[in-house]
């Protein structure tokens, strides 16, 4: 079964300029692989400014439970997109 909703995450960009997770909408927190926009397959991430500081991101999520068609296992996967964002502090 695949599922699609809106999700919330704040994502600070750090002085190196990589994306951490700070806090994410409480259903997808256990999903989350580790605190980086990178380990959690985030895309267009582009639109998140180069400025150092805290940003409000609205995500889209999509995540497959990992059954085929047949209801056999298989792979689970998600995907996050970054669909708006506002700033929330500027270093």
């Amino acid at each position: 079964m695949v599922t699609n909703k809106q999700v919330t995450f704040v994502i600070a960009r750090t002085f190196e300029g990589d994306l951490l997770i700070v806090d994410a909408t409480n259903s997808i927190r256990d999903l989350l692989d580790g605190l980086t926009c990178e380990d959690n397959l985030f895309q267009n991430t582009e639109i998140i400014p180069e400025e150092t500081g805290l940003y409000l991101v609205e995500c889209n999520f999509i995540c497959d439970d990992g059954q085929n068609f047949n209801a056999e296992p298989s792979d689970c996967d998600w995907e996050f997109t970054c669909k708006s964002v506002t700033q929330l502090y500027k270093c």
